[in-house]
């Protein structure tokens, strides 16, 4: 998995920070997903602190189109997992549309004829 974390500076020029537990939970949970769909992903995770508290941008390009969570939260932790768990939804639903349309090329096929 390719990982890249940008960190922007707040409204006042702070330099956010990222911790090494929430760096390494946010890793698992992408190594997790990567792991669940069997395809290798790159994420780009932009974290920026706003008027509320802080955003995180999760981008994951996968096979096919980019998929992007975006979590807003007053805890940064709080916000990469909203973000992450938007992109976890965003794939099983890709997965289960892909599903479905292989199992309509399935049906499509001739049937093989029974021979008594």
């Amino acid at each position: 998995m390719d990982l890249n974390v940008v960190l922007k500076p707040g409204a006042e020029g702070k330099q956010l920070h990222l911790n090494r537990n929430d760096e390494a939970k946010l890793r698992e949970k992408l190594t997790k997903l990567e792991a669940r769909f069997s395809r290798p992903l790159s994420a780009r995770v932009t974290l920026s602190e706003a008027v509320t508290g802080f955003e995180a941008l999760v981008t994951v390009q996968a096979s096919g189109p980019e998929l992007v969570g975006k979590g807003n939260s007053k805890a940064l932790g709080t916000a990469i997992q909203l973000a992450v768990s938007k992109i976890d939804r965003q794939l099983e639903q890709r997965t289960d549309k892909m599903t479905g349309k292989e199992r309509n090329r399935r049906s499509k096929l001739p049937a093989k004829e029974a021979t008594l």
